[in-house]
């Protein structure tokens, strides 16, 4: 509030009469009144930038990708695991930290940093990444046994194309991000050929041993003699029974190694989210179609373009044709015939009939 004081002598108030001294005050109160000043305030960019995306480039680098433009401190990064910020550059979006030391392979990291936007807003984050891996193996998801039992429980069964080391290769179900189960390999090596079996409903047994050196170290129900077992390990363990997406991760985060499509329903069976039943089983679809990890029959992705799983059983898995070329779509598969199963060797061409 501002108060304005005007002294005025009772000569002159006199004089002026009435409607001359309201005249006079009134233009004594406006000479005195602030002025109006339109958009004062104004306010700039208070929107801190947001991390959209980062990678591992080499054995000594890492990159982050923000959602503007920023600038960045080598002071206000850090790596845990024995590494330490050596050089960190912002050129435009994009923060590269080079490191003092060479990432180990299979050893799990985090990296934390804090970066700002031409406005001084910040943005403090910390993610988690792999020891870089220089020579992940050609590989493809080849058996699914998506609905176990007790005597044969899930199973995910992938090849390996070319050899290589599988250390930070990353399996989920669902789309990155949202995923409802995550399992990363520890370091192996593998040759063409090769199968890489992952046991995803375990009992807990001793016996259960991850085969990173031999092969025939494992036991536990459905141990491959022929395959390399692991064991998942962490609770709410299994594959979704009829209507799932797998996804292989070169690393987390990383390229998408190869993924599949699975379902019961089709178009028609629900009113609402496409015929998918679900909107998470939707978008994990229409992610893997997107970045081109599975292929899609028409404008929109559709449950029709998964692999139908819906006489699937204990003995009647999912299975990669031998005659695949690894399209990404339904036709690479086929359902195997009761007691078809071949976890851990070549997969039966017969396809079951109903």
């Amino acid at each position: 509030m501002i108060h304005c004081f005007k002294t005025v002598s009772l000569a002159a108030r006199r004089a002026a009469g009435f409607a001359g001294m309201a005249a006079f005050l009134w233009a004594s109160a406006c000479a005195c009144a602030p002025e109006i000043v339109e958009n004062a305030f104004t306010p700039g960019d208070l929107t801190p930038p947001t991390l959209v995306s980062w990678s591992v480039d080499s054995s000594r680098s890492l990159s982050f990708v923000f959602d503007e433009d920023v600038s960045a401190d080598a002071d206000d990064f850090n790596v845990d695991g024995g590494l330490a910020p050596d050089l960190v550059t912002a050129a435009g979006r994009i923060v590269t930290v080079g490191l003092d030391g060479d990432q180990q392979l299979g050893t799990h990291y985090a990296a934390a940093g804090l970066v700002a936007d031409a406005a001084g807003n910040t943005s403090r984050f910390v993610v988690p990444f792999s020891g870089y891996n220089s020579r992940v193996p050609v590989l493809v998801i080849n058996e699914i046994l998506c609905e176990g039992s007790s005597t044969h429980p899930d199973v995910l069964e992938l090849r390996a194309k070319s050899a290589g080391n599988i250390a930070g290769v990353v399996f989920i179900v669902g789309a990155a991000g949202a995923e409802t189960l995550r399992y990363d390999f520890p370091a192996a090596e593998v040759a063409p050929g090769d199968f890489i079996v992952l046991h995803l409903k375990p009992s807990g047994t001793a016996d259960e041993v991850d085969e990173t050196g031999g092969t025939a170290v494992s036991g536990g129900a459905d141990a491959t003699p022929g395959g390399r077992d692991f064991w998942f390990r962490e609770a709410g363990g299994g594959l979704p029974n009829a209507n799932g997406v797998l996804v292989l991760h070169a690393a987390m985060p990383g390229r998408i190694i190869d993924a599949v499509a699975y379902s019961e329903r089709t178009s028609q069976s629900d009113s609402k989210y496409g015929g998918f039943g679900t909107q998470a089983f939707r978008t994990a679809v229409e992610t893997v179609v997107e970045v081109g990890a599975w292929l899609k029959r028409e404008s929109n992705a559709r449950p029709e373009d998964c692999v139908p799983s819906g006489s699937t059983t204990s003995t009647r898995t999912i299975c990669r044709s031998s005659g695949s070329d690894d399209g990404d779509q339904a036709e690479d598969w086929h359902i195997a015939p009761s007691r078809g199963a071949t976890i851990g060797a070549t997969n039966t061409d017969e396809v079951y009939t109903p």
